[in-house]
């Protein structure tokens, strides 16, 4: 079903994504469903910022019924986003135009993750990069912090 512009209907998506986060975890998901959620913006809705990136992002996540916020501040900054599932706390760095990897030095030199090592879960970093010349994501990087 067509919802103009391109956009076709994300139902099955935001579905199989909600039981693949479920059932198979953080890391899954982003490496298959999120490269495919950012695959179907429409040519026309063009991504021209890491904050336009990170919205896009956010509002994905939150229709599969994640348990995620923005923006989260600490002593040396802030964190991007915070996801905390079974399996972890999330700790997310984006970066437009750059790589994943200067996403995750960034989190780790500022130590974005420090609010969240007090216990369990397991605390992970994650880089995520938006490349405007494929208008989609690299690969994310996930690491333990």
């Amino acid at each position: 079903m067509s919802l103009g512009n391109g956009l076709t209907d994300w139902t099955e998506q935001l579905a199989e994504s909600r039981a693949g986060l479920r059932a198979k975890g953080v890391e899954t998901l982003l490496k298959k469903n999120l490269k495919s959620a950012f695959a179907a913006v429409p040519h026309e809705w063009k991504i021209e910022s890491e904050r336009e990136a990170k919205r896009y992002f956010l509002l994905f996540m939150k229709l599969i019924g994640s348990e995620i916020s923005g923006e989260r501040q600490s002593a040396r900054g802030r964190a991007d986003a915070i996801l905390k599932d079974k399996s972890g706390v999330y700790v997310f760095e984006f970066k437009y135009g750059k790589t994943a990897q200067e996403a995750l030095a960034q989190a780790r030199t500022k130590d974005y993750a420090g609010p969240w090592l007090y216990g369990e879960p397991p605390v992970f970093y994650v880089g995520v990069n938006y490349d405007p010349a494929k208008r989609g994501i690299d690969d994310p990087l996930v690491e333990p912090a």
